[in-house]
């Protein structure tokens, strides 16, 4: 048996809080209440429903591929392998486009489990921020 206590002193992380605590070695906030604060994550569109915040994103993101130049083409089926296809330096370039948010601590949040029928990952992020993966 170990000789280490079992709670150490911490600190809540949570913004609003900060308030010490005696908690696990994992442990990073001082209450479940403080644990939900921190992880809310913060919509753009609260009262819309999922497929029209979907297609306002592929908008934004047909937005600002066209203010960079490049010629976009959108898809007219919700079934179809990708939602954008670019041409980009003379080549065409799948786009998928995802809803995604930045928790507080920078990380990006997203679908994860997406087909792999694009070359490009378009992340459409609260606020107008888009974020290609590749960046290109």
């Amino acid at each position: 048996m170990s000789d280490y206590p079992r709670n150490f002193k911490k600190y809540c992380i949570e913004d609003g809080c900060r308030k010490e605590f005696f908690g696990k070695n994992n442990q990073l906030y001082c209450s479940a209440k403080c644990r939900k604060n921190f992880s809310q994550i913060k919509s753009d569109y609260p009262s819309i429903n999922g497929a029209t915040v979907g297609a306002i994103q592929e908008y934004k993101v047909t937005i600002d591929l066209l203010s960079k130049g490049y010629e976009v083409f959108r898809s007219t089926s919700p079934n179809c392998s990708c939602d954008l296809l670019i041409i980009l330096k003379g080549t065409c370039r799948r786009i998928e486009v995802t809803t995604a948010y930045k928790h507080r601590n920078g990380k990006l949040l997203y679908n994860k489990k997406l087909s792999n029928k694009f070359d490009i990952l378009a992340l459409a992020l609260p606020k107008g921020e888009i974020k290609y993966i590749p960046e290109f």
